[in-house]
């Protein structure tokens, strides 16, 4: 892999974790998240876990083709070697793709890393967590030089490399099961330099798929922004989060309590609306209210002075494990969800996902509606 030099960023401390368990989430819309909505699900929740998956590359490869290529970024793309892990297993998971399409894969493997290092401080403080990453971290700082006293250390800086996998369902599988809350990001990153003449994965065909519903929470639009900003942010609102993080957790629980007792859909409904109205929506208030307070102040860093930005929908349980990994992947490739469930032939899973939720920027909603 392609060796870079990054600037190491100044670390604020990690927010101390509250006594009740936090709340944390698995992205399962690709290997990217939109640098806007990242703002949004760092204040949304705890921390973020990127489902690790080798389809998001695949997949994106037969819909897309770069329009332009960094030569830098093309040489790396070239040297990048898909490795099994066991010796008993020399399949090329790529080797199904034509030779373009091999290189637009390896072409976004290359922008995952390149485009993640920048945020390698939030991986440093359990923010944003991966296995696609060793030690779920984009920049490896080797020390080649110990200095005398009174003189720095040398560190050799580069960019990590990426192991990925084909058994998606697993992680997602054990993630669920921990109580990770299964997150679909809308819309998924897309590069600017990438053209495709398949048809778009509406917000619209989303939800009527996964019946999805308004919980009518919003937060103001989110900028994208520095790590060390999202980190002084979470630390600025910590008062605010923490509140917000433990009535979502809860809500979560509930829905997945109520799901293992067998009970009706309506009856999860009116159990899940019943917290929202009495927890989550009071302290979301507390939040948006601290977002929103100062025009001219400090949180002008992270948000627009548009109130209505970040929508949070919530799935109609029950949903399986395989549902959801399935409509990750086509809302990421554009791709339909028949498509995508022949080509991954998933085996069948019987867990359900309990409460799941689809975050949506309203800016690039309205972008994409008149574009």
């Amino acid at each position: 892999m392609a060796t870079s030099r990054f600037h190491i960023m100044s670390a604020i401390n990690t927010l101390s974790k509250p006594k009740y368990e936090t709340f944390e989430a698995v992205y399962t819309s690709g290997l990217l998240i939109e640098p806007s909505l990242l703002t949004a699900l760092c204040l949304i929740f705890d921390k973020i876990h990127i489902l690790n998956n080798l389809e998001f590359a695949i997949e994106f490869s037969r819909k897309y083709v770069f329009m332009s290529i960094n030569d830098k970024l093309a040489r790396s793309a070239d040297t990048i070697e898909i490795s099994p892990l066991h010796k008993d297993d020399q399949s090329d998971p790529l080797s199904i793709l034509n030779e373009q399409q091999q290189f637009t894969a390896r072409y976004y493997l290359t922008n995952v890393i390149s485009l993640w290092a920048p945020y390698d401080a939030l991986f440093r403080h359990g923010v944003i967590s991966s296995s696609i990453f060793e030690n779920s971290e984009p920049i490896k700082v080797e020390l080649i030089k110990k200095g005398k006293p009174g003189q720095l250390n040398k560190y050799r800086v580069s960019l990590g490399s990426l192991t990925l996998t084909m058994d998606a369902l697993a992680e997602l599988d054990q993630m669920v099961e921990d109580g990770k809350v299964p997150i679909l990001g809308y819309p998924h990153v897309q590069f600017k330099n990438a053209k495709t003449q398949s048809e778009r994965f509406t917000a619209s065909q989303l939800a009527s798929m996964l019946a999805l519903r308004s919980l009518n929470l919003v937060l103001p639009q989110t900028k994208p922004v520095d790590a060390d900003i999202i980190l002084e942010a979470r630390e600025r609102l910590r008062d605010y989060l923490l509140p917000f993080w433990s009535s979502m957790l809860s809500l979560a629980g509930s829905c997945k309590s109520l799901m293992h007792q067998n009970t009706s859909i309506p009856d999860i409904e009116r159990e899940c609306q019943f917290i929202i109205d009495t927890h989550v929506r009071p302290n979301l208030i507390d939040l948006n209210r601290q977002l929103t307070k100062e025009p001219k102040g400090w949180y002008r860093k992270i948000v627009t002075p548009f109130m209505s930005g970040v929508k949070i929908f919530a799935a109609k349980p029950p949903l399986t494990t395989a549902d959801l990994l399935t409509t990750g992947v086509a809302a990421g490739a554009n791709i339909t969800l028949d498509i995508i469930a022949q080509s991954m032939k998933l085996r069948p899973s019987t867990k359900q996902s309990g409460l799941t939720l689809l975050i949506e920027l309203d800016k690039y909603l309205r972008n994409r509606k008149t574009g």
